[in-house]
């Protein structure tokens, strides 16, 4: 064998092994590839089930939410002071009514909700609190 033709056998050997090194590393990437592949997939399988899980707890949330509301509106109901009711007397000339409640006459103001005109002599009314008219009643059955 000549200088020339060991050479070439030199070079042709170090092009195999460059080339051998090539399509391991080429390998090595189209496995990675085919992980990713993988790895995607099993990324979208998880999101999905936290999409369904977010939409269940937003679902919860609300239901939540419409119990509190109904909780907050029955508890400011039950926390009203007594309505007190009063059977009425008469009208005044300076837009106040006589109402009768406990054994008290009371010259009371009237809401602007409660039609005055329509108010009889012994229609029961409800007072609130600060012991206007609130509201005409019809005429007690009894007394």
């Amino acid at each position: 064998m000549t200088d020339n033709e060991s050479i070439q056998s030199s070079e042709s050997q170090q092009e195999l092994a460059y080339l051998r090194a090539e399509v391991e590393h080429l390998r090595r990437r189209l496995g990675s590839e085919g992980s990713t592949d993988s790895r995607l997939s099993e990324l979208e399988a998880k999101l999905a089930a936290t999409s369904s899980q977010n939409e269940r707890l937003t679902s919860t949330l609300r239901e939540a939410r419409d119990q509190i509301v109904t909780l907050k509106e029955e508890v400011d109901r039950l926390a009203q002071p007594p309505t007190g009711f009063g059977t009425f007397l008469q009208r005044n000339d300076d837009e106040s009514v006589d109402v009768l409640t406990g054994g008290r006459k009371l010259r009371v103001n009237v809401s602007p909700s409660v039609d005055k005109e329509a108010l009889q002599k012994g229609q029961e009314v409800i007072l609130n609190e600060a012991m206007n008219v609130v509201m005409a009643l019809d005429f007690e059955l009894v007394g």
